[in-house]
């Protein structure tokens, strides 16, 4: 191997860390967005049954009071 061929090789082996990094930051951002979407998913719920619990608590009082 002369000084050329390793020059090449190095350049390839710098090419293939980029593209392993880029890689990485895709998959964590999948990652990521999963999770944040999971996270929304589940507030949503939780806002639906607080909501759903304040109306019948709502509800309760109003007949309470008549």
């Amino acid at each position: 191997m002369d000084i050329k061929d390793i020059k090449e090789l190095e350049a390839k082996l710098h090419d293939l860390r980029v593209k392993q990094g880029d890689i990485f930051k895709q998959k964590k951002a999948e990652r990521d967005t999963a999770a944040l979407e999971a996270i929304r998913t589940e507030m949503a719920e939780l806002k639906a049954k607080v909501k759903g619990g304040l109306s019948i608590r709502k509800a309760a009082n109003q007949k309470a009071s008549k």
